[in-house]
């Protein structure tokens, strides 16, 4: 049995030359006790919200499987059908094999219990399949996918996310999300976890690997770890809102840029290699005051 407040959500992200978006299946305690589910969907011109009673809402212990009503999320795929207030989202999406981080991206920290955890199921994946959302078509061939989780508490109060696919199969990619972390006695710090893969080989930022967070504010993330470092510079085209979890409950507002373009520069052992501007990135930064 879970303790509240809490919540677990997957952020699965789907792109291929017709269209994109992403869509947010989630479950929520809030301190009350009150549960409820939730599906979100994001596109590049609106987002939707959809909120499901607890009793609709199933996840496997096992696997990557979530049902909330008629809607399912799994490794093989995902299927749709939603209709609340005027609005119609149907379709069926089918994924090729998962493509999962070399390890868990957060480290031994995944023993500790945090405000917000974060991981990632599938780096890139094959995306096959149609949806129609409100009659526009998003059709997907060889498309590519991208999966994360959070769970926890609370969204941090401050906090960095970027995610970014490119080259041919968009097999390169980069996920990289900073957060000032709550300590005992009022006291917090900023932590970070970054993973560039480009030309077959795996790159990992983290605090725990001694990584810190030089600048995260205003569509700005620099991080460093040693003679490595991590440079994203975007967010200036609309963002859309979502919502997200304070105390279990969905009560708080956030706002995402889910495609637009984005500079990335990281640097390995002093080596510059990766330097280039993604056209349809995705990213989500909220700061209260600099570094």
């Amino acid at each position: 049995m879970k303790k509240c407040p809490y919540f677990e959500g997957w952020y699965i992200k789907q792109q291929g030359e017709k269209g994109m978006f992403a869509v947010i299946p989630s479950f929520h305690i809030d301190k009350n006790g009150e549960k409820k589910a939730w599906i979100q969907l994001i596109t590049d011109c609106r987002s939707y919200a959809f909120s499901f009673p607890a009793r609709e809402y199933f996840r496997s212990k096992n696997r990557f499987l979530i049902r909330i009503g008629k809607n399912v999320f799994s490794e093989n795929g995902i299927f749709l059908d939603l209709e609340q207030n005027g609005v119609t989202i149907h379709g069926r999406l089918y994924f090729g094999r998962f493509t999962p981080p070399s390890s868990d991206i957060m480290g031994p920290f995944r023993f500790f219990s945090m405000e917000c955890s974060h991981g990632v199921e599938s780096f890139c994946h094959r995306v096959d399949g149609q949806v129609v959302i409100n009659r526009r078509i998003y059709q997907f061939e060889n498309g590519r996918g991208y999966i994360e989780r959070d769970s926890g508490c609370s969204f941090p109060s401050e906090y960095f996310w970027s995610h970014t696919s490119f080259g041919t199969g968009g097999k390169n990619c980069i996920m990289a999300a900073a957060a000032r972390i709550p300590l005992p006695l009022g006291k917090s710090f900023f932590g970070c976890i970054a993973a560039i893969r480009a030309g077959n080989k795996e790159y990992r930022m983290a605090t725990y690997r001694g990584a810190r967070v030089v600048s995260c504010q205003n569509g700005l993330l620099v991080l460093k770890q040693g003679k490595s470092r991590l440079e994203i510079r975007g967010g200036n085209k609309r963002r859309e809102i979502l919502k997200a979890p304070k105390e279990g409950a969905m009560g708080r507002i956030v706002e995402e840029q889910l495609t637009g373009p984005a500079h990335y520069r990281f640097y390995y052992k002093g080596k510059c290699v990766l330097d280039r501007t993604v056209p349809k990135s995705s990213l989500e930064y909220f700061s209260n005051a600099a570094l």
